[in-house]
């Protein structure tokens, strides 16, 4: 990513934020990808066109979705490329309903 994309990101409101997270949500719901940064890349790159796919570059945009944040109040347990096991979408689907209230407020 350039520095362009960086800037552009780190301006996006709160209201901006929670579209990018409902939509992510929606999309794991769907069945439509199985982890939460894929679910976010696709959101961002329907809402904004910007694709990331790269997790340092989400913690710069959510910085509240990050892996100590997923261990300490969702359980996560981190593996290779995911905070949990494929079939675990309730815990990502807490984490998406933490992250929503978040930006709702």
């Amino acid at each position: 990513l350039n520095k362009s994309i960086i800037s552009v990101m780190k301006e996006f409101t709160k209201e901006e934020k929670l579209k990018v997270m409902v939509r992510a949500k929606n999309i794991l719901l769907s069945g439509n990808c199985k982890c939460m940064c894929g679910c976010i890349d696709k959101s961002l790159e329907y809402l904004s066109g910007i694709v990331i796919n790269d997790y340092f570059y989400f913690q710069i945009l959510f910085p509240e979705f990050n892996k100590e944040l997923a261990i300490k109040k969702f359980g996560a347990r981190p593996y290779e490329h995911s905070y949990w096991w494929n079939d675990d979408n309730p815990k990502r689907i807490e984490y998406f309903d933490y992250l929503i209230k978040l930006y709702s407020e």
